[in-house]
């Protein structure tokens, strides 16, 4: 066995280890931000001036205040599917994902990534030295 192929194969083992762990970590908190943060449901909401309205699952009728960037792609009056958390139907979104959770993962699949070429490239070595 080379000592450069000795030398890959513990360097992709580090790897290894390091994007395996890293990427469990994170994929187990996305897990629990996602069970507490709780699903997505769709409700329709009415644009009244610079107020998003809907009726929540529970009866309860919410408002919220839009921000400007909201405002120039939605009109007066237009009735508009919103998505609210089982948590919190108080906050609509007008779209159906919560972007820190995305983020988040996209890490999990590049750490978990890395770790599998990792694997890939440790055998390789450890088949050709």
């Amino acid at each position: 066995m080379s000592t450069t192929s000795t030398t890959l194969g513990l360097v992709a083992e580090i790897f290894t280890i390091i994007a395996f762990a890293t990427g469990l970590i994170l994929l187990i908190i996305a897990l629990l931000i996602r069970a507490i943060r709780g699903g997505w449901f769709e409700v329709e909401a009415l644009v009244d001036g610079s107020e998003l309205r809907w009726l929540g699952p529970d009866g309860a009728f919410y408002r919220q205040e839009l921000m400007a960037d909201e405002l120039t792609s939605l009109r007066q009056d237009e009735l508009r599917t919103v998505f609210c958390r089982t948590s919190s139907p108080s906050r609509a979104h007008l779209e159906r994902v919560a972007h820190d959770e995305k983020a988040l993962r996209v890490l999990v699949n590049v750490f978990l990534g890395v770790g599998v070429a990792a694997v890939i490239l440790s055998i390789v070595s450890t088949l050709t030295g």
